[in-house]
């Protein structure tokens, strides 16, 4: 009898962990499951993507610098698009708005393209010498101060917004699309200076006409600190046109005018600012072209 009973408690011992045995084995498999799953999440990307610069790899490859909605700027590789009849080398130019499927390698330690939807390639901006050279300022600016980050939140949206605008705009309106893209990047980037009041002596700007700009300080100035010094002035114009603005989206912005002087001198303190916080002179700066158009 007692071994009957030791038997019976052996067995239901031998059910129990045969039993967790099983439920371990499950969890296992349920865990690599999850693993795998996440890999192939990490490993890949689908997102939207402006191309800000592209480059012949070899004879046969290209390698693209894009600012992504999801992930910000990156480095993708896009093979065999220098291939004439490769479905990639003819939607891969740069400012072109695409939608990128992405797999990183992580034996190359590298993303590459492999399916790409065309949303737009903004054929205007290629058309036009001024166009092309003011899309070419946004990206050369983005490449050099982009951090990443939550910012690519807001840069992306502002990047696709002001080449739309610029591919379908007037010429007259060019430099306003110019202005509104430095002054909203600055934004983002945190280098805006106050524009109500004075960076030296603090005093409120509210009922000065005309701002001097430091370059050294990155500050606007009243006429007490700013008259008398080798400052760029801000003309009246500028000066509401940057304060009116402010609250509008960029769309809206281009329903707003500014005479030619105003533009002209708003154009000059913007582009020095944006020089300001760049380590070295931007190649799209040094032709001139942007201070001409």
């Amino acid at each position: 009898m007692l071994l009957y009973k030791n038997q019976y408690k052996y067995k239901k011992n031998l059910v129990n962990l045969m039993y967790i045995i099983k439920t371990i084995q499950i969890y296992t498999i349920h865990v690599k499951v999850l693993s795998l799953s996440l890999l192939w999440m990490n490993r890949n990307l689908r997102t939207d993507t402006i191309i800000l610069r592209s480059r012949r790899i070899g004879e046969l490859h290209k390698g693209l610098s894009c600012l992504t909605r999801d992930a910000g700027v990156l480095e993708v590789m896009a093979y065999g698009a220098g291939k004439g009849k490769s479905k990639l080398s003819g939607m891969i130019d740069p400012f072109s708005l695409l939608y990128f499927y992405l797999y990183f390698d992580p034996v190359k330690d590298n993303y590459k393209v492999t399916d790409i939807e065309q949303l737009n390639v903004f054929p205007e901006i290629r058309a036009s010498l001024d166009k092309f050279y003011t899309a070419s300022f946004w990206a050369e600016l983005i490449l050099r101060t982009f951090s990443g980050g939550g910012e690519s939140e807001q840069i992306y949206p502002l990047l696709a917004d002001s080449l739309k605008i610029l591919n379908y705009s007037a010429e007259k309106d060019h430099i306003l699309i110019l202005l509104q893209f430095i002054w909203r990047y600055l934004g983002i980037a945190g280098f805006t200076p106050d524009i109500e009041n004075c960076g030296r002596c603090g005093c409120s700007l509210s009922r000065i006409p005309s701002l001097w700009y430091s370059e050294a300080e990155n500050y606007f100035l009243c006429n007490d600190c700013g008259a008398g010094n080798f400052f760029i002035t801000i003309s009246p114009g500028g000066v509401r046109y940057l304060k009116h603005t402010a609250s509008l989206d960029i769309s809206g912005s281009m329903k707003i005018g500014l005479d030619k002087r105003s533009a002209e001198s708003l154009r000059r303190v913007l582009l020095a600012m944006i020089q300001g916080i760049v380590e070295y002179p931007l190649n799209t700066l040094k032709k001139g072209l942007l201070y001409n158009m």
